[in-house]
């Protein structure tokens, strides 16, 4: 059997070892939250160092940047991209490797890559090498944990909606706080052409129910009324909307179980997956349990807050409904007949806006959504101090990270050299050099 060298995982810069007193041996060991360790190749001896606590901005970076980084980094096709994205990967590179930002993964990213599949691998290659293994949990527990932390305002009247506060630790799988370790962690699932199939058909359907169903109808109920109005009212109704369908898919699952457990139809051909909308439910039933809510009184008080004015003052259901509502303004404005189908990507830009951005100190976003959070009647609908950019002030992006690394102390780097070496902040463009 092959002895394991532990060596191998033992990084500069090296000190002299404090235990067996030689020289330039003791090396960095392991990375991570608020401490190292180092490890001396001589005597084997380790001592754990203490970190100062770090507050990262968290930067959210849509597919399209990723993308465009990848491909201008790997040497088939970094001729055919703009050069900005390289000088914007090495910004971010250097910037994460100074501990000064992350750029978290999102399972948004991933739905995205495998629906691209010729360039899976390399966009993965550079959400790895920004996130620093730091992942957003899934949208769907996102969407959850607010719903769960906003029914304190429906069990306690006394309770504004104003006061409460999300807990963003909460909604990442690893702390972005934490000083970077210098090994990437990949666990993705390998890419399935089935997978990639279903969520392009998952995608056109919805894009299909959003244009028939919302956009049509909105044409029709724009008519008459002012742009304001007509924005108010369809962000009000998204908002609104939201609980009552999760109700009702909720109980349509509860049918679906109750049909199989008695015979009425087969297991193999019902789809018994706990849905989403199911684990909401079942999750406040639990929670309401636990505060103390009468068994008899739980389906009556899961359904009056499922559908009580307070879901539309839920983070991610108020940024959902502007933005349905200044798309549906937008696209339906003027138009003498039935306006032409949306491309339904605008559900997933929606749909992960409106569920990270609570959570990100800056974004990187489809133009189009940033030209609708930027209009005023979304900016006094909703209340969020998150910075925006897009293609379209793509400079201003580079000026913001710019001003992160100038305001960074003499310190702060010292630490960071002191721990990852002196050429550790170098951009990794050659990251790509071994597929060549």
């Amino acid at each position: 059997m092959t002895n394991f060298n532990i060596s191998i995982f033992i990084h500069p810069p090296y000190q002299d070892c404090p235990i067996c007193k030689k020289t330039s041996v003791f090396g960095v060991l392991e990375i991570g939250g608020n401490a190292y360790t180092r490890k001396c190749m001589a005597c084997k001896q380790t001592k754990e160092y203490h970190l100062p606590k770090l507050t990262k901005q968290i930067i959210y970076l849509d597919q399209f940047a990723i993308s465009n980084m990848a491909k201008t980094l790997h040497p088939d096709t970094r001729d055919k991209v703009d050069p900005f994205w390289k000088d914007l990967f090495g910004k971010l590179d250097t910037l994460c490797k100074l501990q000064a930002i992350v750029c978290p993964k999102s399972n948004f990213h991933e739905e995205e890559s495998r629906m691209t599949t010729d360039h899976f691998e390399k966009i993965r290659r550079i959400n790895l090498q920004l996130s620093n293994n730091t992942s957003f949990i899934n949208d769907e527990e996102i969407r959850r944990h607010q719903i769960l932390k906003f029914s304190e305002c429906w069990l306690n009247p006394e309770v504004s909606p104003e006061t409460i506060q999300l807990e963003s630790l909460a909604i990442f799988k690893e702390d972005p706080h934490g000083w970077q370790s210098r090994i990437i962690k990949n666990v993705d699932f390998p890419i399935i052409p089935s997978w990639s199939e279903r969520l392009r058909q998952i995608r056109k359907e919805a894009g299909k129910d959003y244009n028939e169903v919302v956009m049509k109808r909105r044409w029709e109920e724009q008519k008459g009324k002012s742009s304001k109005a007509f924005f108010r009212q369809v962000a009000e109704e998204e908002a609104s909307d939201f609980g009552r369908v999760i109700l009702k898919l909720a109980k349509d699952q509860i049918g679906l179980m109750a049909a199989v457990e008695l015979g009425i139809i087969p297991a193999e051909k019902a789809d018994i997956w706990r849905t989403p909308s199911f684990l909401l439910v079942q999750s406040l039933e639990k929670l309401f349990t636990q505060k103390e809510v009468p068994y008899n009184d739980l389906a009556k008080q899961v359904y009056g807050y499922l559908t009580s004015p307070l879901l539309a003052e839920i983070p991610f259901n108020k940024i959902g409904g502007a933005l349905y509502a200044a798309t549906a303004r937008k696209h339906c404005a003027g138009k003498k007949d039935r306006p032409g189908d949306k491309k339904p990507s605008i559900l997933a830009d929606i749909s992960m806006i409106s569920t990270l951005l609570p959570y990100c100190d800056a974004m990187m976003i489809d133009t189009e959504c940033y030209l609708f959070l930027n209009e005023p009647d979304v900016q006094q609908y909703l209340d969020y101090d998150t910075r925006l950019f897009c293609k379209k002030n793509r400079d201003e992006f580079m000026d913001y990270l710019n001003q992160i690394e100038i305001n960074m102390t003499s310190e702060h780097r010292k630490v960071v050299t002191s721990v990852y070496g002196k050429d550790w902040e170098r951009p990794y463009y050659n990251i790509f050099e071994r597929t060549q």
